[in-house]
C-alpha cells in the first residue's frame, strides 16, 4: 500500500538501504521488490531486480547470500522460460552450498 510520497514500505526501505549501504539488507530489499514485482507478473522487472541483488550478493562475498540470490534469480528464469541459465545458477548454488557445507534440510 502506497504510503508518503507514493513510495510503499518496501521502496522506502530501498531507500533506506542503499543510503546505508549494508550489502545485505540491500539485496534482500531487492530480493523482495523482485518477488513482488513476479506476483503482478512484471518478469523484466523482477528479473532486473534480482540480478542485482546477486551482483551484490557477489560483491559482498556473502557466501549465505550468494546461494541466496543464485535460487531467486533461478526461479525468476524459470518462471520465464529460461532452464538452460537457470539451471546454471542452480548448480554454481549447489556447488558453493556443498563446498561450505550447507544443509538447507536442517537449516545450517
Amino acid at each position: 500500500m502506497p504510503a508518503r510520497g507514493g513510495k510503499t514500505r518496501i521502496e522506502r526501505s530501498l531507500v533506506t538501504a542503499r543510503a546505508l549501504g549494508v550489502p545485505g539488507a540491500l539485496s534482500n530489499t531487492l530480493g523482495s521488490l523482485s518477488y513482488i514485482a513476479n506476483t503482478h507478473n512484471r518478469m523484466d522487472d523482477a528479473e532486473r531486480l534480482m540480478r542485482e541483488a546477486l551482483q551484490i550478493s557477489r560483491e559482498s562475498g556473502y557466501r549465505s547470500d550468494i546461494v541466496w540470490g543464485l535460487d531467486g534469480l533461478a526461479w525468476v528464469l524459470r518462471q520465464q522460460g529460461m532452464f538452460a541459465e537457470a539451471l546454471t545458477l542452480l548448480e554454481e548454488a549447489i556447488a558453493i552450498s556443498q563446498n561450505e557445507g550447507y544443509d538447507s534440510r536442517y537449516g545450517k
